[in-house]
Parts: structure tokens; C-alpha cells; sequence
């Protein structure tokens, strides 16, 4: 145990040793030098604790246990005294044992004056990966001598159907499935303990467990300290992940070493564009895919969110619905941008698709760039809508086209590095970037509707946000609108 510590391991780090001992390593003694959480990630824990505050609901005889894990030791005092006072149930328990400490989501107690633990999950299924997560937890409460009688994941319902949200839950006993974990704690604390004592960090080379079962924040570090290029085998598209190790392994870590017969036609475009340094265009092959499009031709991006827990009528957890959409119209060689975006928190989809309707007409094409996205707001719109609406969205949806396919088969520039993402298609053609928008990505457009939803939310910040989402959603139109403009210079060409 650390000099001074209360405690050296936590439930966290014990899994991170389980995945990486360089990983554990780091995030005890060098925390800083991880890489912040992206825009999805904050979005996931967010929405993390949303469908935690939710699950508490199921306990309003709950007590919260205030006191934040870096002050262990009121935690654990808070949670000695709240079950002395016999408390029923507690949320975020706090438990010490050989010096490994972890919180408790839910902790119940049964009529029998034993306990079941209950491990909050956002999802709708129990996964592998949440067991190590319950065992843990399990095998140092019982350490501190609390009698666990079983061990619950409670997670989401996939048929659950807003606006009844009783059914929102299902608890699934994992106690059986725990003993294998169980019986390594002891010996996992006592490994990684002897790693934290080393004065270097451990030797690992990276691999499939970089990700796996979670994103590693120090994966930039090691791909440092191996000098792996900015744009390597790794940026190879649709190339999977484990060629893409055994290559590293074998030091073919360099485009230009990759073996051509590992690649397909478009992994080799990449790799021959990148190596050489140039552009490639097929002419002829874009003229013919782009031929069927019709005129007017409307240009259409949405903003859709996924909640796990359902926000309106008909909905389950994840389904996803449009808040926002730009569309831009080309007639007669002008453009004019319509635009929604929805404020407010009442149902979006009834003032979003009598707007969506408004601004596209009966005939044209609609340029999409993943058609497959825009499809699906479509029909979720359409399954909430009149049947007159619905019939409309329907029609749109068989109307869209989509220039991504088109860009995958038909051009590449090194610039794209392996991406044939808007994001970087867009600054590497049409010299449109968007790394200087407030909200830069549909993970960051997400987290600014829900903010924009929050009662907490200031008048000036909500005006703050509505003019980024505007600005944000209407450049991926213009963007598009521009990618059409160059593909059918190309066509000419």
C-alpha cells in the first residue's frame, strides 16, 4: 500500500491492470499525461449518469453517499453509519478491502437482513466485460465483511415504451457467472501491486487490447513512444484490426511496406496516393454515378440523438430521433439554406417535419453524404407522423442520393488520411475545416440540444449554443453543396 494512502487500487484501476499493466501504471502515478475525453466520450458519461439518476428513482427510500472518492475515508464512515441507522438501501456505498477500494451503485437490503449489490449499466444486455466490473465490488464488500447475498446488473429494457417508464429497468442476478474473477482478486491486487512498485513502467506493446474492452487514454502516448507515423497501416480503411497488428508486429508499420496482396483496390488507392503523394480522381466513373441525379437538387443533414432513456411518445431506449436539419436547394444556380433547429422540450418531430416538408419539394434529388443516416431520421419521422406526413418522408427518403460512395470509389487525396469522413473530405478538397466551430461534431451537437433542453441552461448561453448548432449543421450542407459543385467539375474534366 502507497505510504500515507488509505488506499492504492480502486475497483477502475484494477480494471485497467486486467487490460493493460501500462494502462494501470499511468493512471496512478502519470494521470495527467492521459488524453482528455473527446466529444462521444463526454456524451457517453453523460448520458451515463442520466440512466444512473433514473435507476435511483426505482429507490426513493435511497441515501446518497456524498462524500467523493478522494475522500475515502468520510465515505466509508458515511456508509458504516447509514447502514447502523438501517438504512434500506444506499447509492454509492463505499467499501475498503487489502487496501482496494470501490463504490456501489445500488446496495439493497433484502427482508433476510443481507444485501444485494446492484451494478448500474447503460445499456440494454449484460456484456462480458461488466463482470470483472461486479466481481470486484463484490469480492471487496465481502471482504469487508458485508453479507452479499447476490449480485444484480441493472440495466435498460429494450421494450420499454415511453411514456410508461415502470418497465424501464430489468435486473439480471450475475452472481453465478462472477467466481472466476472471484478467485483471482487476491492474486490481481498482489501483481498489480507489485507493478505500481516498479520504477519504470511496464513493457506491453500495443494491440487489440489498446481498445478493448474499452478505449485506453493512453493510447497517443504509446503510439508516441513507438513512432508510429500520423498516417500508418492503422489509417488503412475497412483493413482489419488484427492484420493491422500483425503488420506492426512484424514492422510494416510504414504504408509503403505493406504487402499490395494484403489490399483491396480501394485499400491500395490509399496506400499508392498517400506513399506518392497524389491525388486520385476517376473522371469518367463519377460522371456516370452522378448522371442519375435530378434536378432541383436539394441538399439535407440531420442532427439525430439516441437517449437511452426515451424522452418522448412511442419511444424505446436508443431510438433515435432528428432535433435538427439544414437544407439547402440549388435552382438556377442559386442556393437558399432552410434551417431547424428545436429549442425547447417538448416533442421535436411534429414542428421538425412540418418544416422538413416545407423546405423540400415534390421532385429533385437530395444529396446526402451517408445516406443510411438521413434515411433513418426519415422513417422515425414518418412512424410518428400522419399518415399524409409520413407518406411525404417516405417519398423523400426514396429521393435521397448520397456522394460518400461515390468519394470511397472515386477519388482519394493523402490529405483525407484514410477518412472518407465529411470532417475530412471537406478541409482536404473544398478547404472547409471544421476544427474552429464551437460545435464541431454530431457527438458535440448532441451534448449542446440536451444543454440546450437543461432549465440550468442561462438565456445568453442557450443563444450561445443555438447559433453554433445553426452554424454547424448548415456547414455540412455547405459542404455538400460545394462536393457536388467539385464532382461535377470532375465529371467534365
Amino acid at each position: 500500500m502507497t505510504k500515507g494512502a488509505l488506499f492504492d487500487l480502486s475497483k477502475s484501476s484494477i480494471l485497467y491492470g486486467m487490460q493493460c499493466e501500462k494502462r494501470l501504471y499511468w493512471h496512478v502515478k502519470e494521470r495527467a499525461s492521459a488524453t482528455p475525453p473527446d466529444a462521444a466520450t463526454l456524451a457517453l458519461m453523460e448520458e451515463g449518469k442520466t440512466v444512473e439518476a433514473e435507476a435511483r428513482k426505482r429507490f426513493p427510500q435511497g441515501v446518497l453517499i456524498t462524500a467523493p472518492s478522494y475522500h475515502s475515508a468520510e465515505a466509508l464512515i458515511l456508509t458504516q453509519a447509514a447502514m447502523a441507522r438501517g438504512e434500506q438501501t444506499l447509492f454509492q456505498a463505499a467499501f475498503l478491502h487489502e487496501g482496494v477500494f470501490v463504490r456501489v451503485d445500488i446496495l439493497d437490503r433484502l427482508p433476510s437482513g443481507e444485501w444485494r449489490l446492484i451494478e448500474v449499466k447503460a445499456g440494454t444486455r449484460v456484456q462480458r466485460k461488466h463482470l470483472p466490473d461486479v466481481a470486484i465490488q463484490y469480492w471487496t464488500a465481502r471482504g469487508a465483511d458485508l453479507r452479499v447475498k447476490r449480485c444484480e446488473v441493472m440495466h435498460l429494457n429494450k421494450e420499454c415504451i415511453h411514456p410508461n417508464l415502470d418497465d424501464l429497468f430489468v435486473f439480471t442476478d450475475v452472481t453465478p457467472r462472477l467466481a472466476d474473477v472471484q478467485k483471482t482478486c487476491s492474486a490481481l491486487v498482489k501483481r498489480f501491486r507489485n507493478v505500481l512498485a516498479l520504477n519504470e513502467v511496464p513493457a506491453r506493446d500495443m494491440g487489440r487490447h489498446c481498445r478493448h474492452p474499452t478505449a485506453c487514454t493512453f493510447e497517443e502516448r504509446c503510439r508516441k513512444s513507438l513512432a508510429i507515423p500520423t498516417v500508418s497501416v492503422f489509417n488503412i480503411p475497412k483493413l482489419e484490426t488484427r492484420i493491422k497488428w500483425e503488420l506492426h508486429r512484424k514492422g510494416h508499420v510504414q504504408l509503403s511496406a505493406v504487402p499490395a496482396e494484403l489490399l483491396t483496390p480501394l485499400q491500395r488507392r490509399m496506400v499508392d496516393s498517400t506513399v506518392m503523394g497524389k491525388r486520385f480522381v476517376n473522371h469518367n466513373a463519377i460522371a456516370r454515378a452522378i448522371a442519375a441525379w435530378k434536378a432541383p437538387l436539394y441538399y439535407l443533414d440531420f442532427e439525430t440523438i439516441s437517449p437511452l432513456v426515451p424522452m418522448y411518445a412511442g419511444m424505446h431506449p436508443g431510438d433515435a430521433f432528428p432535433f435538427q436539419f439544414s437544407v439547402r436547394t440549388l435552382v438556377s444556380d442559386q442556393v437558399v439554406e432552410k434551417a431547424y433547429l428545436h429549442e425547447d422540450p417538448s416533442d421535436p418531430r411534429p414542428a421538425l417535419t412540418q418544416a422538413l416538408l416545407a423546405a423540400i419539394g415534390s421532385i429533385g434529388s437530395i444529396v446526402t453524404y451517408n445516406r443510411s443516416s438521413e434515411k433513418g431520421a426519415l422513417l422515425a419521422l414518418a412512424n410518428s407522423a400522419t399518415k399524409p406526413a409520413a407518406l411525404r418522408l417516405r417519398d423523400i427518403a426514396s429521393r435521397l442520393v448520397d456522394a460518400l460512395p461515390i468519394m470511397r470509389a472515386h477519388v482519394y487525396d493523402p490529405a483525407f488520411g484514410g477518412s472518407f469522413s465529411l470532417k475530412d473530405v471537406a478541409p482536404a478538397l473544398l478547404g472547409l475545416a471544421y476544427d474552429h466551430l464551437m460545435v464541431g461534431d454530431g457527438q458535440a451537437a448532441q451534448r449542446a440540444f440536451m444543454r440546450l433542453l437543461s432549465d440550468e441552461c442561462p438565456a445568453e448561453e442557450k443563444q450561445t449554443l443555438r447559433s453554433a448548432m445553426l452554424r454547424y449543421c448548415g456547414q455540412d450542407t455547405e459542404a455538400l453543396v460545394r462536393l457536388s459543385a467539385w464532382l461535377f467539375a470532375q465529371s467534365a474534366a
